[in-house]
């Protein structure tokens, strides 16, 4: 109770003081009612202010303050600057030289740098890169550094390097400079590039041809290339392949190749080589053009120009005249016998008079197998076979439109002549020639006595492949052990060799398979020309194979005779008679000739146990 009573004893002297504060703020509210006329300024009066400015300490304050953000200011400047990667100012960089060069020919260029900024350049290092065609005077690199080091503000510098170029001829090159470097107020490395393009505006090995402006097809004629080193360097091995069109039929080349391919071992500056073609088309061309593609070494490294064409316009030949043969196609066998049929038609204007018909055979044809009709004569003192009007009343005249036919037949020998110069890769020619004094008037000749026109059949001959297989038990190649003839249930080893012959030709991917029966191994060992590598052999199922990438032509006749020998283990089982086995089967064998292309397949001989060589000598 006491403690209820303190509590209201307080609480009525907060309300006594509550009621005293009040009744002070009414007389002031009423006094102002009471005396509206006075001014009301005069209302209230104050003898001191609440608060008010203290100038000095205010300007000091503010000085403060600036002072601060000045001193943060600058100090995030400095840090900006520090970390900016903005290059310093007033710096040039230039790439200088010619931007127009011949092949191969010797060039200087100039890498400036001029610091006119405040700031010294450190770790200067300045980085080319070259394109395929550029190339270093001193080294076949294809990219060198250069370390420059320092400099100063206010200085310059200059890298001089010497280049050459070489490509196809009117075709850029690029040469690319990269510069890094740093400053000592900066941590980056800066990096700039200058890059030039230069027009290389020559090839180093110029074709320049000679043609007729246009030609007939059937009609013979030249056709030049001439091979000029326009570089002041040497080249070499230059090998030059010329693809003429196929209805392109070629008669001679100088200097003298059979694969339209030419290699010469070195060309001075200015230097020059020709090459000839004498040929006809034998019908119009569906691409009259001439591909020339051209290499050589520089430097020891090899370069290929890009191919260059050389067009002919080739017209229709007012005289038509075909050369027929059967067998047809461009390889035939030794010893074949080819029919022939001469088809002569006048496309022209105007009748052809008194035409003469000349046919004549290299030396592969054997001349007393020559047959002919009676509108024909044979000329001992040539080797020619000729028609004429007297015995071919056809000839006399043949009209616009008008074709004569004539026919005649020859064999070859049958026997390779690999004992003269050339010993592989024979070809059989049959040579025709038409004359007549009738120049048709749309023909340009040099000849103001008579038009001839020549053509030819060529036969590419087959080479020829042989391959036999024996059994041989006493061998200085691979020795053998075991009872000798053979016994039941005792092994004995044998030799197996296969002696290969080419005449002809090479010959290429040469193959031999076959099965061994369950009672015949190979031992593993080879002797002779065979490699283990080249033999494989399951020894489960029996099946055999050997493989030779090449074989080279006329081995066994001017070459030794290749002799494959692989030793094989027979185990005659007590149920089998060893006197009538047949211990191998025939192997299938196939193999390509490289010239004319031609698959030879076949099967090699079984061998039984009567058969075995005892000691071979």
């Amino acid at each position: 109770m006491a403690f209820l009573e303190d509590l209201s004893e307080e609480l009525e002297k907060k309300e006594s003081k509550r009621k005293k504060i009040k009744k002070e703020i009414e007389i002031p509210l009423n006094k102002k009612e009471e005396t509206q006329e006075e001014p009301e300024v005069k209302t209230f009066t104050f003898k001191k202010p609440r608060f008010y400015f203290d100038w000095n300490k205010i300007v000091n304050k503010l000085l403060l303050f600036s002072f601060f953000v000045f001193i943060l200011s600058l100090t995030f400047w400095a840090i900006s600057n520090f970390l900016s990667k903005e290059e310093p100012k007033e710096l040039s960089f230039d790439l200088i030289g010619p931007t127009e060069v011949n092949s191969l020919e010797e060039n200087y260029y100039t890498f400036l740098i001029n610091n006119f900024s405040r700031v010294d350049l450190q770790n200067i290092s300045l980085n080319l890169i070259l394109s395929e065609g550029a190339y270093f005077s001193e080294t076949e690199e294809k990219e060198r550094v250069f370390d420059i080091g320092e400099l100063s503000a206010g200085t310059s510098t200059k890298i001089n390097f010497a280049l050459v170029f070489l490509n196809e001829g009117n075709k850029k090159e690029t040469v690319k400079a990269i510069v890094r470097y740093k400053t000592k107020n900066k941590p980056y490395v800066f990096e700039t590039s200058k890059e030039i393009s230069v027009l290389v505006k020559n090839t180093p090995l110029v074709i320049i041809p000679s043609l007729p402006i246009s030609v007939f097809a059937l009609q013979p004629f030249e056709a030049k290339f001439k091979v000029l080193n326009n570089s002041p360097e040497v080249l070499n091995n230059i090998n030059l392949k010329i693809n003429p069109p196929q209805e392109f039929n070629l008669q001679q080349t100088l200097p003298l190749s059979e694969m339209l391919e030419w290699n010469f071992s070195a060309l001075n500056p200015q230097e020059t080589k020709e090459i000839t073609l004498l040929g006809y088309f034998k019908s119009l061309p569906v691409f009259p053009f001439f591909d020339i593609k051209i290499s050589f070494n520089w430097r020891n490294k090899n370069f290929s120009l890009t191919q260059q064409s050389y067009k002919l316009n080739v017209a229709e030949n007012p005289l038509k005249i075909e050369l027929i043969s059967f067998p047809g196609g461009e390889s035939v066998n030794l010893g074949s016998n080819i029919s022939y049929t001469i088809k002569i038609k006048n496309q022209g204007k105007i009748p052809l008079k008194e035409n003469v018909v000349k046919v004549y055979f290299d030396n592969l044809f054997d001349i007393t197998s020559l047959r002919f009709g009676k509108n024909a004569y044979f000329s001992s003192f040539d080797n020619s076979l000729y028609y004429n009007s007297r015995y071919e009343p056809a000839l006399l005249e043949i009209k616009p439109g008008d074709e004569v036919k004539l026919n005649f037949s020859i064999s070859l020998f049958r026997s390779y002549p690999i004992l003269a110069d050339r010993d592989k890769n024979f070809i059989a020619k049959v040579f025709v020639e038409f004359h007549t004094p009738s120049i048709p008037p749309e023909v340009k000749t040099t000849n103001l006595n008579e038009y001839v026109i020549k053509i030819e059949d060529t036969k590419k001959i087959i080479g020829r492949f042989e391959i036999q297989s024996f059994l041989v038990y006493k061998d200085n190649l691979i020795e053998n052990s075991g009872p000798f003839p053979l016994i039941r249930e005792t092994p004995t080893t044998l030799n197996l060799h296969f002696k290969i012959k080419t005449i002809g030709e090479d010959f290429k991917d040469f193959s031999l398979t076959g099965k061994l029966p369950p009672f015949v191994n190979f031992t593993g060992k080879v002797g002779g020309d065979a490699l283990a590598s080249n033999f494989n052999y399951d020894n489960k199922t029996g099946e055999f194979s050997y493989y030779l990438a090449n074989i080279p032509a006329n081995v066994g006749y001017k070459e030794k005779e290749l002799d494959l020998v692989f030793q094989i283990v027979v185990l005659v089982p007590a149920n089998l008679d060893p006197r009538f086995l047949e211990l191998i089967p025939g192997f299938n064998y196939k193999v390509t000739s490289v010239f004319t292309n031609t698959n030879f397949t076949g099967t090699t001989d079984n061998i039984n146990t009567s058969e075995i060589i005892y000691e071979l000598k």
